[in-house]
C-alpha cells in the first residue's frame, strides 16, 4: 500500500493524479473545498476527508494562541472557514446520497 502526498499550489494536473493512480499509488491531496469538489468532478471515485475544527470557538482560540496573524486576518480566516464547512457539509452529504444510490444497485 503505497501513498502519495502531492504538494499542491494552485492545481494539480489530473494527468499527473491519474498517473500515480494508475502505478497503484493512493494520492492524498491537501486542498480547499472548492479544490477538493473539483477532484470529486473529474475524478468520481475519489474519497473525500475534511478535517474540520471541534468548533469555530475553537478555531478562533487555535489561531490566536498561534499569534501568527493579526486580529483582522484572524477574522477573515474565520469567516471563510464558516463558509468552506458549509460546503464540505453539502459535499459529504451529496456524497452519502451517492454511495446509497450506488449500494441500493447492488
Amino acid at each position: 500500500f503505497k501513498v502519495l502526498q502531492i504538494p499542491t499550489t494552485k492545481s494539480t494536473p489530473k494527468s499527473k493524479i491519474e498517473e500515480k493512480l494508475n502505478e497503484g499509488i493512493n494520492v492524498i491531496l491537501v486542498i480547499e473545498v472548492q479544490g477538493a469538489k473539483k477532484v470529486k468532478e473529474l475524478i468520481k471515485e475519489s474519497v473525500l476527508i475534511f478535517i474540520l475544527p471541534p468548533s469555530i470557538e475553537e478555531l478562533e482560540e487555535r489561531l490566536k494562541v498561534r499569534n501568527l496573524d493579526s486580529e483582522e486576518m484572524i477574522q477573515n480566516r474565520l469567516k471563510i472557514a464558516e463558509e468552506e464547512i458549509k460546503e464540505a457539509v453539502k459535499i459529504v452529504k451529496e456524497s452519502v446520497s451517492d454511495l446509497r444510490m450506488i449500494m441500493r444497485r447492488r
